[in-house]
């Protein structure tokens, strides 16, 4: 997923009108506005994320790579990237392994709701993940001897950061806040330019 900031040519002509005399110094000016916005879009999405998921600061802004506008490319950009989060890594009741636990393992992905996984449980697996049996699979059978049974298990992962980021109310804010930043920004950068010219 990538939010991008862009200026269309007739904003760019509107800034330029506004600058007057100076308005050689608008590329530079846009370029720091946009790069305020896109800063702004990035924390947006993170704090949307983590107010409508459990996870970790950590895995969100890990997931997130920022690309800045300059004076000579009028482009800003927030990338988010990564696969899907295993679901140890979100807020899970019990923690711990236990191989004699009946009572089902709850789950919450978003703050709001949760609920069980059937056939879920604990494993340590280089860490403690969360895992449930798919099946049974057979061994190759030797001579009279019969094929041992075996079960076959695969780990559970909940949503990854992109696809939270497509929350529609998180990516709205966001382009929202994206907006508001880079015509406060705009203005002042215009502002400061005008009263040191004057």
């Amino acid at each position: 997923m990538v939010v991008s900031v862009h200026v269309d040519k007739q904003r760019i002509k509107e800034i330029k009108s506004q600058l007057d005399a100076l308005q050689n110094e608008a590329p530079s000016v846009i370029s720091r506005s946009m790069n305020r916005a896109i800063t702004a879009i990035a924390t947006s999405v993170n704090k949307g994320i983590r107010k409508e998921y459990r996870v970790e600061a950590a895995s969100v802004k890990k997931a997130m790579k920022k690309k800045n506008a300059s004076a000579a490319n009028l482009s800003a950009s927030v990338q988010v990237s990564g696969s899907p989060i295993g679901l140890n890594r979100f807020k899970v009741s019990p923690k711990t392994v236990n191989p004699k636990r009946r009572s089902q393992l709850k789950i919450s992905v978003k703050k709001t709701g949760g609920g069980t996984i059937p056939g879920a449980f604990n494993a340590d697996v280089n860490g403690i993940k969360v895992m449930k049996r798919t099946g049974v699979v057979h061994t190759a059978t030797k001579g009279n001897y019969a094929g041992k049974r075996r079960e076959k298990i695969e780990r559970k992962f909940g949503p990854s950061v992109p696809q939270m980021a497509k929350n529609e109310e998180i990516a709205s804010a966001a382009r929202r806040r994206g907006g508001e930043v880079f015509e406060d920004r705009l203005k002042h950068e215009i502002q400061r330019l005008l009263g040191s010219g004057s």
